[in-house]
């Protein structure tokens, strides 16, 4: 029976043609959609599909959108962290280039005798320099330590040449913000042309360089932050204060189960356009796109009627097969109740010639009875008649 075998492999040829069909009847229906051929048809089933195409199209341009705008985000954040970046280099440059106007006008103010009014950080730069001075001496002091020294000695001075290093960096640093703050205070009471130096000319133009860059890039950082404010504003009033990419997965969800019930609807609707749709008519004439799916349909019709009767043609041989084997099993019957028959026969023939003997042995008997019935007639004549 390997018709049998061949009817499961059909079937599943079968199943592929109606799922290609079924594309294609999609296919067909939005095609005839997006070029407005006909919607000459049945109203139930286009009005389904339109509804469809309606829903799946607004959740999709929703996705687009919103997709836009969490891009939108991530670059305007993006920009924001390289404008900060960029501001904190302008800011340490503006400190640098203060610091060098107060390290000149403190510089010309001690050579002068201290002529120039530094509203008390004059003397605070200068203890932080005795300090400096002290700091330096105790640190060369701390690295002469003895080589043959022990090992106790030797660790503490490694230890506090380290620690005297650190406190140093320290002063150093707090000395460079208070000439940034004598540099700024020079600025804000318009004391810059007292300086002499040949360097300050440069300074202010660089500084007012830099001041502009800083203002460029404060300007379009807080005009980055109102605008990514406002749009997450919006955003939170129309879909909630859900995360963006949440609301974006919601809607892919939604977007794709639209698109299930908009396939279904296509593929009921092209089903029943494939049906008026006529490729012999030219009038109205029928867009290209429209004539090579219907022909795609048509031989995909075709070849799951092939199919269809090649399962029926293989379901006759296999019932035939079927049939042919219940005849071969009678046959087998019918040849061993032959066998059995014929045994039958031949007891009954053993049974008859018994049953012969047996009649011969009887008559036998009878001739011999018929024998001495006259000879016990006679007897029975010469006797004497009792008195």
């Amino acid at each position: 029976m390997a018709t049998s075998y061949y009817i499961p492999e059909v079937e599943k040829e079968v199943a592929e043609v109606d799922r290609r069909l079924l594309a294609l009847y999609a296919r067909l229906s939005e095609t005839n959609h997006h070029s407005g051929f006909t919607s000459v048809s049945s109203a139930s089933l286009y009005e389904s599909f339109r509804t469809t195409v309606s829903e799946s199209d607004e959740i999709k341009n929703r996705i687009v959108e919103l997709r836009k705008i969490s891009e939108a985000l991530k670059e305007g954040n993006t920009r924001i962290e390289d404008l900060e970046r960029e501001i904190r280099d302008t800011e340490s440059r503006l400190q640098l280039l203060h610091a060098r106007l107060g390290a000149i006008l403190w510089e010309e103010s001690v050579a002068n005798g201290g002529d120039v009014q530094l509203n008390g950080i004059s003397d605070r730069i200068g203890e932080l320099q005795d300090d400096l001075r002290k700091l330096l001496e105790r640190t060369r002091r701390s690295q002469e330590f003895d080589p043959d020294g022990n090992w106790a000695n030797r660790t503490f001075q490694q230890v506090r040449s380290v620690a005297l290093r650190s406190l140093q960096g320290r002063k150093k640093k707090r000395q460079d913000q208070l000439f940034s703050a004598l540099g700024q205070e020079l600025i804000a009471e318009g004391k810059i042309g007292l300086l002499k130096s040949d360097a300050t000319e440069s300074i202010r133009r660089e500084l007012d360089s830099v001041g502009v860059r800083s203002n460029e890039l404060t300007e379009e950082k807080n005009m980055i932050q109102e605008s990514v404010h406002h749009t997450r504003h919006t955003l939170e009033k129309e879909e909630g204060r859900a995360s963006l990419q949440h609301r974006i997965n919601e809607l892919t969800h939604a977007y794709q189960e639209a698109m299930k019930r908009r396939h279904e609807a296509a593929s009921a609707y092209g089903r029943y356009l494939s049906t008026i749709i006529d490729l012999s008519s030219q009038e109205p004439p029928i867009p290209p796109e429209i004539v090579e799916c219907q022909q795609e349909i048509l031989q995909m019709q075709d070849q799951k009627k092939a199919l269809l009767l090649t399962i029926k043609q293989l379901s006759i041989e296999k019932k035939i097969e079927e049939q042919v084997l219940l005849i071969r099993q009678d046959e087998e019957h019918i040849a061993h109740i032959e066998e059995q028959v014929g045994q039958l026969h031949r007891q009954i023939e053993e049974v008859r010639r018994e049953m012969q003997v047996k009649q011969d042995q009887i008559a036998l008997l009878q001739r011999q009875h018929k024998k001495l019935l006259p000879q016990q007639l006679q007897g029975a004549a010469g006797e004497p008649t009792a008195g």
